[in-house]
């Protein structure tokens, strides 16, 4: 593909995604109240404090390194599994100590937490993707996958859903990134975790972590503060 081409299409995709980004909110402001976008909104800052710690940065680990191989294939989807699901465990314990006596806030953390405990799955698709820069499959996975988070989302809403359609619409994202990661060269042999070699990634993921963790984890507390002492009409607004 040449640069040109390529260029068209990337920024093609980020005026896709904003597209499809504006649609949704202009639909769903309508649709909900503050309250209920605040609830989705406290939830969120729940799971991402937690993605936080449990991603490890291994997708810019498998873009980055030169010489990518099944070992270290393995080795990072495992270590991303195996964070992804100890965090999951520790996010499930704190929402049903603090939030079990708001259901639909309840609710709402434990359809994104299993969200996130599907992104490894999706991980090393994407990370081939961008290795070998192929913008054409990029363009079509990310509008894929925007749309089912929009469209998903606002069907969910207009059904009722409330806060847990937001949620349920980031569930279906992420359920289309692993379809299209299922039947990508079918590799499946690269999906069998491996304790191989994972100190070097885990290392990485720790450096990553300290570096562009501490943005992540000031917003997503300042959401927790806000929602926590102003109530989520507050933070909807």
């Amino acid at each position: 593909m040449s640069i040109r081409k390529s260029l068209i299409l990337s920024y093609t995709q980020k005026y896709t995604t904003i597209v499809f980004q504006f649609i949704s909110m202009l639909v769903i402001a309508r649709l909900m109240t503050p309250i209920e976008i605040g609830i989705f909104a406290t939830g969120a800052a729940y799971v991402a404090l937690a993605a936080v710690f449990c991603n490890l940065g291994q997708l810019d680990f498998l873009i980055k390194t030169r010489e990518l191989d099944a070992p270290k294939l393995r080795a990072s989807f495992g270590l991303s599994l195996l964070a992804t699901s100890i965090c999951t465990l520790l996010l499930f314990i704190i929402n049903t100590l603090l939030n079990n006596n708001n259901q639909e806030l309840y609710s709402v953390i434990l359809i994104l937490a299993i969200a996130n405990l599907l992104q490894p799955f999706s991980l090393l698709y994407r990370a081939r993707l961008y290795r070998e820069m192929d913008f054409g499959q990029l363009y079509l996975v990310n509008t894929a996958k925007d749309a089912a988070l929009a469209f998903g989302s606002i069907g969910f809403v207009l059904f009722g859903y409330s806060s847990l359609g937001l949620a349920l619409g980031l569930l279906g994202e992420k359920l289309v990134l692993i379809i299209f990661a299922l039947f990508h060269r079918r590799q499946y042999s690269y999906y069998l975790p491996s304790l191989k070699g994972m100190s070097k990634q885990f290392n990485f993921g720790l450096l990553r972590t300290g570096i562009h963790g501490l943005s992540a984890i000031g917003e997503a507390l300042s959401k927790l503060i806000i929602s926590t002492q102003l109530g989520f009409s507050s933070l909807g607004l």
